[in-house]
């Protein structure tokens, strides 16, 4: 599987629905009503999804795409979401209001919509699209589960995550660069930690991840060495092979970093967030749980849940093999 290198996302997202368009016009219809759920579903929402799909509801096409393939009859349900495809990928772009769309795009997997026998330019349209919704999503300035929950749901339907870390590995740009640290801070924090899963790539080895990571090493030296008022991004690029007995520590951020930071000389530091500058350590908020010590070493944990990580409490060796974790 290629997929197409897209320096412009949202030039090639653009273009990718306008192809979607044509491409699945040319679907067939089905050949007999749609045989659904009569539990969840109508009768009069089984015959709109079996009509004009521009004539089925925003509500209607959102239900249908969450719902289980078990629902729907086997032989009917890769038709139906190829007839719907181009509302799809409408839903789950930058104008849609699809909240997470893993879920929904991994119903094209092998187990629901078969999307890998699909006709092929069927198939290479969609992938095209998938592709600029990997850029925009790592430009845009989401947070890191944004990213991860759709490349984990496209993962699911095409059957493969490499091509898709090697598409994002490939794209550049300021916004990029922020978005791919982004990423790589939360995968590498969650394998160091020993809690790194797949929510929607069900099939996924998370060795997959541990190859990948350590390759973005220069980019993510690169960008703390172009943007050194992020929070910590010189001081704490690496991530220790083994933490240190009783005090563990965690990479430091960005990893919430949402847009590149201002270069304009300031009063204070850039907190990883990008809003308002620190003077001080002290600065960061307090919480019980960091205990008499304070808040650790770097800006990692500020939630309750993260600062629990640092009351006293030594992390576990993750299962990456030796020297796969980022290090310095």
């Amino acid at each position: 599987m290629t997929v197409p290198h897209t320096p412009d996302p949202l030039a090639a997202w653009r273009r990718a629905l306008t192809e979607a368009d044509r491409i699945f016009a040319a679907t067939p219809p089905l050949e007999a009503p749609v045989d659904g759920c009569t539990h969840c579903y109508p009768e009069s929402e089984l015959h709109l999804l079996g009509g004009d799909p521009d004539a089925v509801p925003d509500d209607l096409l959102g239900c249908f795409m969450r719902e289980v393939p078990s629902h729907w009859d086997p032989d009917q349900y890769s038709v139906l979401w190829r007839r719907l495809m181009p509302r799809a990928l409408r839903h789950w772009g930058p104008d849609g209001e699809a909240v997470d769309p893993a879920a929904e795009i991994g119903h094209l997997g092998a187990d629901g919509a078969g999307f890998a026998h699909w006709p092929e330019p069927e198939r290479a349209v969609t992938l095209r699209a998938f592709g600029a919704l990997l850029g925009i999503a790592l430009t845009d300035g989401g947070a890191a589960g944004d990213i991860t929950g759709l490349l984990e749901g496209i993962a699911h339907a095409t059957g493969d995550l490499d091509p898709w870390l090697a598409h994002i590995s490939g794209l550049s740009g300021p916004g990029t660069d922020a978005g791919l640290v982004r990423l790589a801070f939360d995968w590498a924090t969650d394998l160091l930690w020993d809690e790194f899963r797949f929510s929607w790539w069900y099939d996924g080895d998370p060795r997959t991840i541990a190859t990948w990571l350590p390759a973005q090493r220069p980019r993510v030296a690169a960008f703390a060495a172009a943007h050194p008022r992020v929070q910590d991004s010189q001081g704490h690029l690496g991530r220790p092979r083994r933490p240190h007995r009783g005090r563990p520590q965690p990479v430091a951020l960005p990893a919430r970093l949402r847009q590149v930071p201002e270069t304009a000389p300031s009063a204070g530091r850039t907190r990883p967030c990008g809003k308002r500058p620190v003077r001080a350590r002290r600065a960061w908020h307090a919480h019980p749980a960091y205990g008499a010590a304070g808040p650790p070493a770097c800006g990692l944990a500020r939630s309750p849940r993260r600062a629990g990580r640092h009351a006293g409490v030594a992390p576990t060796q993750n299962s990456l093999p030796s020297g796969s974790a980022i290090t310095t």
